[in-house]
């Protein structure tokens, strides 16, 4: 509830009592010099109580009423407010008076908030071929409080970033409490296969000899990742080994991660030839003759 008091002739007032809902429910007519201090209650009304981080300063607007005629600048000045506020959040703002002959008898206090500031990330359409490091597309962004523009930068963190070859979707996050990623915090994109061809040693020609041969794998020529040289051929798993004599060709297939990251594109088979050896035929033993 509050008073409003209106200056009546004959150094009288009127001092009327409102509910909440602005609805007169008493008044009565007083003689002004009767009017006790603080008798007169004024009213504040805030507005505007919501409001978009921006990097400046913020508070409720407000209204005063409920105060005596004419001296509503007097009222006015002798408010101090206090709880204006810069970053996101919830925040609460406070109006006092100083003046002896008033309270303020509803709004001395209001909660207010800031909310934090949408940023948009736009993500280019960079392709990508496995090169044992991690890589994640480019990007952009907007709706940054100017000259924030490294502070925000800073803030970033990335989660989900590939370095194998395939599908990933890298996420995007802020820690400055007063930013939030409105759109584009993801990404979905590819990582192709590196593209390789193999090498086969020269020995491709073997003698029968009831062990099984076949050539091997012994360097590895295109898109290979720093240090995955020796660990690639490592990998690498033959089929089409033999003891028989004859024609054969033997092929390599990569195993594990390198499986995953590489493609052969020459080179993933090869011819090799298995001789017979020649037995000799034994000599016939010399007859024997009885007599």
């Amino acid at each position: 509830m509050y008073e409003y008091v209106k200056n009546l002739e004959d150094n009288k007032v009127k001092i009327c009592l409102y509910n909440d809902n602005t609805e007169k429910i008493a008044e009565r007519e007083d003689k002004k010099e009767y009017l006790n201090p603080k008798d007169v209650k004024g009213l504040v009304e805030f507005k505007n109580v919501e409001f978009t981080y921006d990097g400046n300063e913020h508070a409720p607007s407000y209204a005063v009423g409920a105060v005596v005629s004419g001296e509503e600048s007097l009222f006015e000045s002798s408010l101090t407010v206090s709880g204006a506020a810069i970053n996101a959040g919830s925040h609460t703002m406070t109006i006092s008076t100083s003046n002896p002959n008033y309270s303020i008898a509803s709004g001395s206090t209001k909660t207010y908030s800031i909310a934090k500031r949408g940023v948009t990330i736009t993500w280019n359409d960079d392709t990508f071929t496995y090169n044992g490091t991690a890589q994640m597309p480019t990007y952009t962004y907007s709706n940054v409080v100017s000259g924030e523009e490294s502070l925000f930068e800073s803030s970033l963190s990335f989660s989900g970033v590939g370095v194998n070859a395939g599908s990933h979707t890298v996420v995007a996050s802020t820690s400055n409490a007063n930013y939030t990623i409105s759109t584009g915090a993801s990404k979905t994109y590819v990582i192709g296969q590196a593209h390789i061809s193999l090498v086969w040693s020269s020995e491709t020609s073997f003698e029968e000899d009831g062990a099984t041969h076949n050539p091997t794998v012994t360097g590895v020529t295109g898109d290979v990742a720093s240090g995955d040289l020796s660990g690639l051929i490592a990998s690498i798993q033959y089929t089409g080994a033999s003891s028989e004599a004859g024609s054969h060709t033997v092929t390599a297939t990569l195993t594990g991660d390198y499986a995953t990251n590489y493609v052969i594109d020459s080179g993933a088979s090869c011819a090799y030839e298995i001789t017979a050896v020649e037995v000799p035929t034994p000599e016939p033993e010399p007859a024997i003759f009885f007599k």
